[in-house]
């Protein structure tokens, strides 16, 4: 038979006679596997818009102490607008979610929120990145570009690897804090914004000043109030309901119905240190979702 195709078998037997009968239900089946992937597509959809509430609390995902720190943070410091707030702590430790959580939780929520990592652009481009170009101010600058200042303007500025920007903009972004005012590069136009901006780095951010590759006068305008996140070895418990939301999650991305972890990888990951934190946990799970097959 078609090993493609789904057969059902009957055998009937009549006196002394055997009658075997197969009725094809390849349609039948499909339709049927199709209705109950359906689903189960549909019951991942509703859990995953149950756990997504509406005023960011996933954002920080945990119950242990460490965290409940972490949001009682955000909310007295989201209520003050244009602080300047320094976010520390190892990779992986979601300093990102942390800026955007704050962001939520402020009067200016429903104005942008604009992320930037100063490692990922190279360096002659950052400025204009940044600060915006005019149209002619050097080859290829064919239009005027808003830069992600002015993008910001009303509501927050995150600047993720503030340790990497360089020197000369670092100057720069000095100016902007003090003044609340900048430049398009090739302007001559003074442009003033208001916004709140939230750096984060896992770098010493001291030893870098000892070093020379970063300026003093900046640190101590970005370092106005500091937050150290947590390390995920230092929530209790937080591993398993944060992995439970990556799997969730991953569930309807890979269209599986994987249900819970088991014991056994439950105790391994309570008593692994997850040197790479969150984004550890979170590839670890993905990684292991997409060659479970059962």
């Amino acid at each position: 038979a078609d090993t493609k195709r789904s057969y059902h078998f009957n055998l009937i037997k009549h006196r002394e006679i055997f009658i075997f009968i197969a009725r094809d239900i390849t349609s039948e089946t499909q339709l049927a596997y199709a209705a109950t992937r359906e689903k189960n597509r549909i019951r991942l959809l509703f859990e995953l818009v149950r756990n997504q509430d509406l005023d960011s609390e996933n954002l920080l995902l945990g119950k242990s102490p460490a965290i409940d720190k972490a949001r009682q943070f955000a909310k007295t410091i989201s209520r003050i607008a244009e602080t300047n707030i320094l976010l520390v702590g190892e990779t992986g430790t979601g300093k990102s979610h942390m800026a955007r959580y704050i962001h939520a939780l402020s009067p200016q929520k429903d104005q942008p929120l604009i992320e930037f990592n100063c490692a990922a652009i190279p360096e002659n481009l950052l400025e204009s990145e940044l600060f915006g170009h005019v149209k002619g101010a050097y080859t290829g600058a064919i239009n005027n570009k808003k830069g992600l200042i002015e993008e910001a303007n009303g509501g927050t500025l995150f600047l993720d690897e503030i340790g990497e920007l360089p020197l000369l903009l670092q100057g720069k972004l000095l100016s902007v804090i003090e003044k609340r005012t900048f430049r398009p590069v090739g302007s001559n136009q003074v442009k003033k914004v208001r916004l709140r901006i939230i750096t984060a780095t896992n770098k010493d951010l001291k030893e870098a000043v000892a070093l020379k590759e970063f300026r003093e006068d900046l640190y101590f305008r970005l370092n106005v109030v500091q937050f150290k996140m947590p390390a995920l070895r230092d929530s209790d418990n937080d591993v398993l309901l944060i992995a439970n939301h990556f799997l969730a999650k991953n569930n309807l991305t890979f269209n599986k119905n994987i249900r819970s972890l088991s014991p056994e990888a439950s105790h391994k990951m309570l008593s692994y240190q997850w040197p790479g934190n969150i984004r550890e946990l979170r590839n670890t799970i993905e990684r292991a979702m997409i060659f479970c097959e059962n």
